[in-house]
């Protein structure tokens, strides 16, 4: 089994704990434990097992934009899109193919 931290992506920073996720059809917040810098693993591969101590918070297709306290921090395009959460700034998402 592949590891998962191979990868990792900037999402931004943010004073209130919390990130703003848009998708063609709907929005969330992604809340953390802490205000700060925050950085996801980007998972690609299938094979890759999502540890237990993460969490699905936000499933979408086609694209994901991240969004921190200021401007779009992310985009990122894929037929699936996983966004995992852990602890207080852990953050995993998964891009799953065709």
């Amino acid at each position: 089994m592949k590891n998962y931290k191979e990868h990792k992506a900037y999402l931004g920073f943010s004073d209130v704990a919390s990130l703003t996720l848009r998708a063609p059809d709907k929005t969330a917040i992604l809340n953390f434990g802490e205000d700060g810098e925050y950085h996801a693993w980007m998972v690609d591969d299938v094979n890759v097992e999502i540890p237990e101590h993460y969490t699905k918070q936000f499933e979408c297709e086609h694209w994901l934009k991240v969004y921190d306290d200021d401007a779009c921090s992310l985009n990122v395009k894929s037929p699936k899109i996983e966004v995992y959460t852990a602890r207080q700034r852990g953050c995993l998402i998964r891009l799953l193919g065709e």
